[in-house]
């Protein structure tokens, strides 16, 4: 069986855990089914809740079933670098199939009700939480791997949480948890520009974090150049993503 739906199977919890997140911003806003825009907004928007927990979820599983003893005797071995990615992996799809669970239930609310459309901006509002859930573990994972302490559970799930109360009104994309329309969208609707610019900053804290946990990993004389290149170039890709919306005029406003 493949390894990381053997994970699935073991933190199999964590399906229930992800939908009762997603319940609690779910039936908060009851009439989103009469507005598309606000009803996916919802459920990318758990990820206000999502996201600390999936940080301190993944520290938690690094520190509790790899420590860095255990790490350290099986570097160099042919499946090391795998040691945290598909455990991290699996945690991440429990949280992706409940976000898919909820979206498929508001979908199909939005047509019975024939929900207004005009606030839609197609494909980034379906990418946004899912990124972000996801740079979210691997920030975790990465962090859990370079501090082998059990503070890094609780550490991680506040700076996760207040990161987002602290920046969420800062000239910067929304990192790691996104923000969520608390009133139907129209005549507004989410801008395409400051949305596709989060997506980029969140897909390189994803893609520097993963590539940073193969680095970390690895012997200490025979470290992969490239996963520390990959990882380079997902930082470059988060300092871009934040420049350009603290510069460009047209990536400032998160609604238009």
């Amino acid at each position: 069986m493949n390894a990381v739906l053997m994970w699935m199977r073991r933190t199999w919890m964590l399906g229930i855990v992800f939908i009762i997140i997603q319940c609690l911003t779910w039936f908060r806003y009851q009439e989103a089914y009469r507005d598309w825009s606000w009803t996916i907004s919802l459920v990318q928007g758990a990820t206000m809740l999502g996201s600390p927990f999936i940080a301190g979820v993944c520290a938690y599983m690094v520190h509790r079933q790899w420590p860095r003893t255990t790490r350290r005797d099986l570097a160099g071995t042919g499946r090391s670098h795998h040691l945290v990615s598909d455990m991290t992996w699996a945690v991440i799809a429990w949280g992706w199939a409940a976000q898919a669970v909820f979206l498929v239930i508001g979908c199909v609310s939005c047509v019975v009700h024939h929900a207004d459309s005009s606030g839609l901006t197609l494909p980034w509002q379906l990418l946004t939480g899912p990124i972000a859930l996801g740079a979210s573990a691997w920030l975790g994972t990465l962090t859990a791997c370079l501090w082998d302490s059990v503070m890094t559970i609780p550490v991680m799930v506040l700076a996760v949480f207040l990161a987002h109360q602290m920046f969420w009104d800062m000239h910067l994309p929304q990192l790691l948890s996104p923000e969520f329309a608390t009133v139907p969208m129209s005549p507004m609707r989410p801008n395409p520009v400051h949305m596709a610019l989060s997506i980029l900053g969140n897909a390189g804290i994803l893609v520097a974090a993963k590539a940073g946990c193969r680095w970390q990993q690895s012997p200490a004389g025979a470290r992969s150049h490239g996963a520390l290149a990959t990882s380079i170039t997902g930082m470059v890709a988060l300092v871009v993503s934040c420049v350009l919306v603290a510069t460009h005029p047209s990536a400032d406003l998160i609604f238009i």
